[in-house]
């Protein structure tokens, strides 16, 4: 990781003043000296300066903008090593390079130069491996990503796969459903025989005690 060291300097602009010596000059600085890192560009320091003047203290204070320099990085998040292309669509290799001052980009593809700025119809003959370079006045690197152009075939195949399995699950679900359904069923509709045959049982009993109270009184 690129760092920097680097020190700032704030000078107070006073006019002359009678009295005023080198010695009473005071100059304070946060912070005096830092190791920045590349994250570190851009960001914003206070600094303050002092001068004591016929028992007065004059103070100025102002903010400095740090801009750090830095080589070109290629980060996965901004170039990705693995990219997939749609047959027949419009695409553009993804490539942004990181760097101060802002480095320059050129991908090459089997030895020719690719046109990052136009949009390209891509084909299975884009498939691949391109090499980028980025560079700047501080270096340059560079970085391979490899192209893999998938056909309509394959993304239609991918969504009817997808459509079949979420019908089967839904199939498996139902007939699951069904075979735990149809026992309590026909539990159910065998209660019912019982329950039925319990009350014929029933009026059968209450047939004959009517019958055997009716001979004993003689009916």
């Amino acid at each position: 990781m690129e760092t920097l060291l680097f020190g700032v300097w704030a000078l107070l602009a006073l006019i002359p003043c009678p009295g005023a010596t080198d010695e009473l000059f005071e100059v304070s600085v946060w912070p005096d000296q830092a190791l920045v890192k590349f994250e570190d560009d851009g960001r914003n320091f206070s600094c303050e300066a002092s001068l004591e003047v016929q028992g007065q203290r004059l103070i100025k204070t102002t903010t400095i903008q740090l801009h750090v320099l830095y080589k070109p990085r290629l980060e996965e998040s901004g170039c990705p090593g693995n990219q997939t292309w749609v047959e027949g669509m419009e695409q553009m290799l993804a490539c942004v390079p990181k760097g101060n001052p802002t480095p320059s980009l050129v991908c090459t593809w089997n030895g020719m130069t690719f046109d990052l700025e136009v949009p390209q119809k891509a084909t299975q003959n884009h498939t691949g491996t391109y090499c980028c370079m980025a560079t700047n006045r501080l270096g340059s690197v560079s970085k391979d990503i490899a192209v893999i152009v998938q056909g309509l075939d394959e993304g239609n195949s991918s969504a009817i796969f997808i459509i079949i399995t979420v019908a089967l699950g839904v199939g498996v679900i139902i007939i699951a459903l069904y075979l735990n359904y149809r026992p309590c069923k026909i539990e159910r509709r065998k209660l019912s025989c019982r329950q039925k045959e319990k009350n014929k049982e029933e009026e059968s009993q209450f047939a004959v005690q009517q019958a055997e109270k009716c001979n004993a009184h003689h009916c």
